[in-house]
């Protein structure tokens, strides 16, 4: 059983290095786990390691751990930057992607040099929607091991283009109220002021944003509302 001050300098060990992580993080950027490249995996690990021994075992120094991941963010940073900067370095150090299905034939030499089983190919078509070989024109293993898919034409859904028909231009519904509060930046960057905004409530039926919950607005100022009360029973998902 540890002493008084073990139980005080574990919630400090765990904040300090807890907040090192998160900082480490924000300075390797937007990047998911399963994307990451070998070199960041290996570090990843590696921090994994040396902040869980920090935590969990109070004979070693905590500053040398905190400097220790410091150091080994820094040289991912510099490690990462020079993959950009050289692309036969990069080929070198991370995976490239492979084709695996090449105009609707398998390619069991490009399967077994990446390791990757038939088992998971046809795994990774479902997950795609594709239960069929015959259905595939192009796959490519990507380097966080997933799949893309390019299908054959004729199972291609068809599109406008397809159609001969001009699309309406694409456009993103930002929020203009949440629960009663109204974000003027987004009224600026929609060029409406206040009285355009309440006249559009008005139009579906609240006197103020107050009575709101949630209001997003689109480019052509299309105008979602949801009320503060407005409740509906939950389908039933569940057997």
């Amino acid at each position: 059983m540890g002493s008084p001050m073990d139980y005080v300098a574990i919630p400090v060990r765990i904040v300090t290095v807890m907040g090192v992580l998160l900082l480490m993080t924000l300075l390797v950027g937007r990047r998911q786990v399963g994307e990451l490249p070998v070199f960041d995996f290996a570090v990843a690990i590696t921090i994994g390691s040396v902040a869980g021994a920090d935590i969990a075992d109070l004979s070693i120094p905590h500053l040398p751990t905190v400097y220790a991941v410091f150091v080994m963010t820094l040289l991912q940073i510099i490690f990462s930057r020079y993959i950009i900067g050289s692309r036969k370095f990069g080929k070198m150090v991370t995976f490239e992607p492979v084709v695996v299905i090449q105009e609707g034939r398998l390619l069991k030499r490009n399967l077994r040099k990446i390791r990757y089983s038939l088992d998971m190919l046809m795994y990774q078509l479902r997950q795609n929607n594709v239960f069929s070989l015959q259905e595939v024109e192009y796959a490519v293993i990507e380097p966080n091991g997933g799949l893309s898919v390019q299908k054959k034409s004729f199972k291609r859904p068809v599109t406008t283009e397809d159609l001969g028909l001009t699309p309406k231009p694409a456009s993103i519904a930002l929020p203009v109220i949440a629960d009663g509060r109204v974000f003027t930046g987004v009224l600026a960057y929609l060029a409406m002021d206040y009285e355009d905004l309440l006249t559009k409530l008005r139009e579906e039926g609240y006197s103020s944003p107050q009575g709101v919950f949630y209001a997003s607005l689109e480019d052509d100022k299309t105008l979602y509302v949801a009320g503060q009360e407005e409740q509906l029973k939950g389908l039933p998902l569940r057997l």
